[in-house]
């Protein structure tokens, strides 16, 4: 077995000579297997990234982090309230002030969809009418979050790490949470004995 001990010569000292190098690494003496020994890792995480990478965007984040202060540092019976009415009111500061339009246009709307479920509880309108409407409240729905409250909770529901939502991201966050409430709806529905068609 021939050991490599030229940096310049060996393709692989080589390779990761420059990789080295290039990232600010120390260069090791080579150990007796040839190669060079291995950097003893920093054992705090900051150290392990790079500059570069440090002050770049998060890769664990697919779009850019959202900071929502009023949900930070709250104690926790109020949090869970502001959660509920975060998910359940597509209504913002922001999105009213913007898009007046919109936002005035979407209280009918609101209004119609809960009478809708009542009409429903009562028995009057088919569960297909609920479906229908249901649908449309959910296209509405994304419009206003888009234009008001363009963010997304991403990991765990416990924690408060929130993110910019593209299109996407708010069609499948308004449809996966309208067809748990229509669903918890229906469930309630039945099990208080009203009448569903």
């Amino acid at each position: 077995m021939v050991l490599y001990t030229d940096t310049k010569g060996c393709p692989p000292l080589a390779k990761e000579r420059k990789r080295r190098e290039k990232d600010g690494l120390a260069i090791t003496p080579i150990g007796k297997n040839g190669y060079f020994i291995p950097i003893a890792p920093d054992t705090s995480w900051q150290a392990q990234i790079s500059a570069k990478a440090l002050n770049g965007p998060d890769p664990r984040m697919p779009t850019d982090a959202v900071q929502l202060e009023r949900l930070d540092n709250v104690p926790w019976p109020k949090r869970i309230a502001l959660e509920i009415i975060e998910h359940l009111s597509p209504w913002s500061r922001t999105g009213f002030s913007e898009h007046r339009t919109l936002s005035l246009l979407a209280i009918p709307a609101a209004i119609a969809i809960i009478a809708a479920w009542w009409l429903l509880g009562a028995g009057r309108i088919s569960t297909s009418a609920i479906i229908v409407s249901w649908f449309a409240w959910s296209a509405l729905e994304v419009l206003l979050r888009l234009a008001g409250r363009r963010y997304v909770k991403d990991g765990p529901w416990w924690r408060s790490r929130y993110r910019r939502a593209n299109i996407m991201d708010m069609l499948s966050y308004v449809a996966f949470k309208n067809l748990l409430v229509g669903a918890a709806l229906l469930l309630i529905f039945r099990a208080v004995q009203w009448t569903v068609a």
